[in-house]
């Protein structure tokens, strides 16, 4: 407990040993658990800072699965295309950039997605 409550017992304290006398102080939304209430009731209105993090990493992997994904197309058409033409035909390379997608997104962010 801090200073300020250094003398002060909470509902529900139960005195174990010795007497004490109670005087109540605050009653309904003046007390610590009714201020708590009151404050989890509000309706935010930005993000939280784990939801700021979270977006963050989010565009982050989208970067770095966008850029992967082009340069996957990009060396397809320009080189494999060209110099190898029976290697990998087009329904190929969407398996093979939708699989290095998916390769990227880590098995944790689904649950931290559905937080809401």
């Amino acid at each position: 407990m801090t200073d300020e409550t250094h003398n002060i017992a909470m509902q529900g304290t139960h005195c174990i040993s010795g007497c004490g006398i109670g005087i109540c102080i605050l009653t309904g939304d003046n007390t610590v658990f009714g201020k708590i209430a009151k404050l989890s009731a509000k309706r935010r209105t930005g993000l939280t800072t784990l939801q700021k993090e979270i977006l963050r990493f989010v565009a982050v992997i989208v970067s770095a699965i966008a850029l992967v994904s082009v340069v996957v197309i990009i060396v397809w058409a320009a080189w494999l295309r060209v110099d190898h033409p029976g290697f990998l035909n087009v329904s190929g390379l969407i398996v093979s950039v939708v699989s290095i997608s998916v390769a990227f997104i880590p098995e944790g962010v689904s649950i931290l997605l559905k937080s809401d």
